[in-house]
């Protein structure tokens, strides 16, 4: 069973938030496990139009892919999808932003919670820096 790609987005979006200094730019296909860069983007176009996401450049041409790093700088994730991640990963709004990143790797009350809790572990190995952690 495989996660969707819009929520792989939304899962390291999240962890990326959570940073002191969030820097989305790091959130790339490849980092996610993405093939295609316009695989990614078509995942975060969905989760734009979900309302999770806000930021997403409008024009869908290969120039946009080019330029995909530099626009994960505009993305920014919504109240929305701050909420249902929290409610997905059963983390207090309450923990602190170390707590809240940790949380997501504990939660593992079916098969497809496990296959996230361990893609947002290891999105947290990857976005998390050493000294943050």
């Amino acid at each position: 069973m495989d996660i969707d790609i819009k929520w792989k987005i939304l899962i390291a979006l999240y962890i990326e938030y959570q940073q002191m200094v969030p820097d989305n730019t790091k959130i790339t296909a490849e980092i996610i496990e993405v093939p295609y860069d316009s695989c990614f983007f078509a995942g975060l176009r969905k989760l734009e139009i979900e309302g999770y996401i806000k930021g997403v450049t409008s024009s869908n041409s290969l120039s946009v892919f080019d330029n995909l790093i530099q626009d994960m700088g505009k993305i920014h994730i919504t109240k929305d999808g701050i909420d249902f991640i929290e409610d997905i990963f059963k983390i207090k709004y309450f923990y602190n932003s170390e707590t809240k990143a940790r949380q997501m790797s504990y939660n593992r009350d079916n098969r497809i919670m496990i296959e996230m809790c361990n893609f947002a572990k290891e999105m947290i190995e990857k976005l998390i820096t050493t000294e943050q952690k």
